[in-house]
């Protein structure tokens, strides 16, 4: 191996480091991403070896810069010449160093260096870099939305009115897949358990997958536009063994590849409410109009579960054309906790309301034998039959309540597990 000039020192002095991912690879690794959890990230480049070791040279890498280098924006001779200093390290078949330099970059060898118009080609993806990077700093899924095209979007910046009506009817809809989640999987458990008495599981509750669909936002990156962010939810995870936010957003990428066909969308329209449906046509409206294309990816390194998914205008303008010719119809049974703000023993009618949800409707049954002991200052559990319809081209939906059971709540802990029951 060639001589090198610098300080030999004892040791390498960052410590921590763990691999992120290989980014160049022929044969072996040659050039690699590693992070500590102090955040500091180093790449490794792979320069010389003899018979005994190869050797490494190492330098700090912003991740802004690292971003731009993924995306072909800057070269890797750039990124090291920036860095002024780094480290040299001869490692063994053990990985052991074996010698360590601090160095001056422009000291190196020219042989050490890449080629100037060293520009990144290889199949890592930043998505890919990024995603994984955040999962493995957190230990959790992260999901990163995506936007490109059209002449409001470009390399790390998006108009601020696009990004807002964007994000805004993404909120909506994720807000609304999330509750539909909730009540499928709850169905799911309710069936489990029906078949089989010795089923012990412990029940769902809402708070819990209220958590798996909400989500911080940890950082916006150039590539176009992208923004990455993590699940609320703290649930721990194993490997194999996917989260409750990873079964969330296996679902969100389900339903955003079946509405693209007709049939199987059919099949969501009885899961899913209007409301929810009617933000996610305002979403696809302004992906179509901007010309712009809209993509999720989703990496979670422990339970090893990925997804992604994508539309562009083409696609969108296809899907709400499916949206706007089917008729949607869908029964549900509620029961929601809450006080009665209205109240027609006569005509069989109530108005009853909740923190979540607000029913105006029918009474019937042991309901309407039960109106009589109605107080309006009392908290109630009450059973609601829900048929929704929404005509073809029509926004607005329909709902029919039938109200079936009023319990009192005569205890406030009670109230409190029922209401997230």
């Amino acid at each position: 191996m060639q001589p090198v000039k610098g300080l030999k020192i004892e040791s390498f002095p960052v410590k921590g480091l763990y691999k992120i991912d290989n980014l160049i690879y022929f044969d072996g690794p040659l050039l690699s991403f590693y992070t500590n959890d102090d955040g500091d990230n180093y790449l490794y480049y792979w320069v010389d070896v003899d018979d005994f070791c190869n050797r490494w040279m190492v330098f700090p890498v912003e991740l802004a810069e690292l971003n731009d280098y993924l995306n072909e924006k800057t070269t890797l001779y750039s990124l090291i010449n920036r860095s002024l200093t780094g480290y040299v390290l001869d490692l063994d078949d053990n990985l052991e160093a074996v010698n360590t330099f601090l160095i001056q970059i422009s000291d190196l060898p020219e042989d050490y260096l890449p080629e100037i118009k060293s520009i990144y080609n290889c199949e890592k993806t930043s998505e890919e870099v990024f995603l994984k990077y955040y999962s493995k700093k957190h230990k959790k899924g992260i999901l990163q939305t995506h936007f490109s095209g059209g002449n409001e979007i470009g390399y790390g910046t998006m108009d601020l009115h696009l990004f807002s009506k964007l994000m805004n009817n993404f909120t909506d809809l994720n807000d609304g897949l999330g509750n539909s989640f909730y009540k499928i999987e709850k169905k799911k458990q309710e069936f489990r358990k029906k078949g089989n008495k010795e089923n012990k599981e412990k029940s769902i509750k809402k708070i819990e997958f209220q958590n798996a669909y909400k989500f911080d936002v940890l950082s916006t990156r150039a590539a176009s536009f992208s923004i990455l962010l993590k699940p609320v939810d703290e649930e721990i995870g194993f490997e194999g063994t996917p989260t409750r936010a990873d079964k969330y957003i296996e679902f969100m990428s389900e339903f955003i590849s079946g509405s693209k066909t007709l049939d199987t969308l059919k099949n969501y329209a009885q899961q899913i409410d209007i409301s929810t449906i009617n933000h996610y046509e305002s979403f696809l409206k302004l992906v179509e109009e901007s010309h712009s294309k809209f993509q999720i990816g989703y990496l979670n390194v422990v339970s090893k579960s990925a997804y992604s998914n994508q539309i562009d205008a083409n696609q969108a303008k296809k899907i709400i054309t499916n949206l706007q010719t089917l008729d949607f119809e869908s029964d549900e049974t509620l029961s929601i906790t809450g006080k009665f703000i209205a109240l027609n023993i006569k005509a069989g009618k109530y108005t009853f309301e909740s923190s979540e949800d607000k029913s105006t409707g029918t009474l019937r049954g042991d309901a309407l034998k039960k109106c009589f002991e109605i107080a309006f200052n009392k908290t109630y559990q009450v059973e609601i039959q829900r048929k929704t319809t929404k005509k073809a081209a029509i926004k607005k939906s329909k709902n029919i309540d039938i109200l079936k059971l009023i319990v009192e709540i005569k205890n406030a802990q009670q109230e409190i597990e029922n209401e997230f029951a």
